[in-house]
């Protein structure tokens, strides 16, 4: 074989051996890259698990709360039911309201609040003595009462 024949050879032989290393280069990236998408599609899983999970136990607890809420819910309306037949005796609500007794009801409902209106000294309805401050009475009981007395004795 003559010299130039053996270099030739030499790098046929260098060449088949690159292309062996680039090879297993690749194939080796090929492995990786397959390992750390199984390792990624993993931690998704597991992160899309634990997210359900989450969802689960919120939901759940939501539901308890709403369970509670509708229990306190129907308890208001129990107490609602109870104190609206114990302010209003059976006999003051008629059976059957026609429009001439549900008129009358209003009616009698607004002479009522009209009447208190007169005694709050808030209302554009009031008919006492506004009181002023600095004036000589202002702020002091009213002469004779007991709370001028507890006044006194405090003193």
């Amino acid at each position: 074989m003559t010299k130039a024949e053996q270099v030739r050879a030499a790098l046929m032989a260098r060449s088949e051996e690159t292309k062996a290393a680039k090879q297993k280069k690749a194939d080796e990236l090929k492995e990786r890259t397959r390992l750390a998408k199984i390792e990624r599609e993993a931690k998704e899983a597991a992160a899309r698990k634990a997210a359900e999970e989450e969802l689960k136990a919120r939901q759940a607890k939501i539901e308890a709360e709403k369970a509670v809420m509708e229990a306190g819910e129907a308890r208001l309306k129990e107490a609602k039911a109870a104190a609206s037949e114990a302010e209003q005796p059976a006999s003051s609500v008629p059976k059957k309201l026609n429009a001439k007794a549900l008129s009358s009801m209003f009616d009698n409902q607004q002479k009522t609040a009209d009447a208190e209106q007169k005694y709050n000294p808030f209302s554009s309805h009031f008919t006492g003595k506004r009181a002023v401050g600095g004036e000589g009475a202002y702020g002091k009981p009213v002469p004779g009462s007991k709370t001028e007395e507890r006044a006194k004795a405090a003193a």
